[in-house]
């Protein structure tokens, strides 16, 4: 989800850094987005290359056949890979994914998609303004704000999820550093804060419902099981694809990336890693054979 770049170099350049990225991927065990890049120093001491280039020329190159294994960030339209007959089924490795954060004191229990969207985005049909119009809320102005730093990808699943791509309201307070995001959640109860993790300590998460057409509309928590099922909606899973030929010879590799040394380099990177009995589900089925 990087940007497009300049307006006078953008179109050129982009397709040349591409096919460069492209290129690069000629004999690699791993590949996949530039997020996951902190994975590749593990994935080299258990012995696999990786070369993570961009979400793009991974799913080039593994359809293609010049990667053994690659991680995607999977969203709708996006590039995709289509997995082969007898290869390891796909297995949701973590997930970029944005928390609900409300003061202790506020007594809303849940959110939908629409009302976020009424919260944040400019020129909706019903503007959420007062935390009165919830269950629960009482007569206080709501105060929207983000914490999405570089490498999140809190402000792309408010925009794309919930916002459908209108833009956000001029009250929404942006570039938020985590830190100032946390004193906000504990110090002002009007708050309405949209983040990777919920501050360490401070405010209550709050459940997420769809609810848009022919979607769930039951709430859901973003505990590790519902992120990783797909329950919980403000989520974009990162998928782990393994041709069957390279599984065996990837082994220890995979074992490592299911590790909790892997899982702790992802919650860096603001994402959700699979709970470890999914992780360890997932291993033992590459050894059934």
């Amino acid at each position: 989800m990087a940007g497009t770049g300049s307006r006078s170099g953008g179109l050129i350049v982009r397709p040349f850094a591409v096919l460069l990225c492209t290129a690069a991927l000629g004999a690699v065990d791993f590949g996949g987005s530039d997020l996951l890049a902190p994975l590749q120093e593990g994935l080299v001491r258990a012995g696999a290359s990786a070369d993570f280039a961009g979400t793009l020329p991974a799913a080039r190159a593994y359809a293609d056949g010049r990667l053994g294994a690659v991680l995607l960030l999977e969203r709708a339209g996006g590039p995709g890979v289509k997995d082969a007959a007898g290869d390891p089924p796909p297995f949701t490795l973590a997930a970029a994914a944005a928390v609900v954060v409300v003061h202790r004191s506020n007594a809303v229990e849940q959110i939908s998609f629409a009302q976020l969207a009424g919260a944040f985005a400019r020129d909706q049909r019903q503007p959420l303004v007062n935390w009165n119009e919830l269950p629960g809320g009482r007569s206080e102005l709501v105060y929207p704000a983000l914490s999405s730093p570089d490498g999140h990808f809190v402000r792309e699943l408010l925009a794309g999820l919930v916002c459908s791509g209108a833009p956000l309201r001029p009250d929404v307070r942006q570039i938020l550093a985590p830190n100032e995001a946390a004193q906000l959640a504990a110090s002002r109860s009007d708050i309405l804060l949209l983040s990777a993790h919920p501050p360490a300590g401070v405010g209550r998460v709050l459940p997420v419902s769809d609810g848009r057409e022919g979607r769930a509309i039951s709430a859901y928590l973003p505990t590790p099981e519902n992120v990783h099922a797909g329950d919980y909606p403000l989520r974009l899973p990162v998928v782990l694809h393994v041709r069957k030929e390279r599984a065996k010879a990837l082994r220890p590799a995979l074992a490592w990336i299911c590790s909790e040394e892997a899982a702790e380099a992802l919650r860096a990177r603001g994402l959700h890693p699979a709970p470890a009995e999914a992780r360890r589900r997932w291993l033992l089925r590459l050894d059934t054979p």
